[in-house]
């Protein structure tokens, strides 16, 4: 397992959307408030406000391009194994950990479960109809994070793959 902080394919999506003609990356048009509302157009699409170039000096719609996360651990737990937690106070719809992987097509995720032993641990995110990310091979921290049939938080995969908090979370929280 290789830990990493931002896939390759994101650097050159940041990149290409980088223009000097203005166009690729939607511009809000917040001039209040910090563009985490209705009121932001980019919010409401679930994208990122680009750093450098929103109209909003109070703009924190950025976190995943800033990596602005809540601090957080990966420990061993006595009843799920390996989890992730978090370590301070984290507000409901606050993004806490980028999810991290191989992107792999659907044929290759089922290559690989098709391989895994009884018992084996694997993490598998979908993308997209066509598309799963793979964070066993390489990812974040965010591969520790452990299922519930009462989650704290949920997956927001537009227009990346990240972690946002259900409810509020607190320190220590699972």
């Amino acid at each position: 397992y290789i830990c990493i902080c931002r896939h390759p394919a994101q650097r050159q999506a940041q990149k290409t959307a980088n223009t000097d003609d203005g166009e690729g990356w939607p511009q809000c048009s917040c001039t209040k408030g910090n563009c985490q509302g209705s009121d932001c157009l980019n919010y409401s699409l679930f994208v990122e406000c680009e750093v450098g170039s929103c109209r909003n000096p109070s703009c924190s719609n950025n976190a995943v391009q800033l990596k602005r996360w809540p601090k957080s651990e990966v420990y061993l737990s006595p009843y799920t194994g390996w989890g992730l937690r978090v370590l301070e106070p984290v507000p409901r719809g606050t993004a806490v950990v980028e999810y991290l992987g191989e992107v792999i097509d659907v044929a290759t995720c089922k290559s690989r479960l098709s391989q895994l032993k009884r018992g084996q641990d694997f993490y598998f995110a979908s993308l997209s109809r066509d598309l799963v990310l793979d964070a066993a091979p390489m990812g974040s921290v965010a591969r520790f994070a452990n299922h519930s049939c009462d989650p704290n938080s949920e997956v927001s995969s537009l227009p990346d793959q990240h972690m946002s908090g259900r409810k509020i979370l607190r320190p220590r929280q699972e």
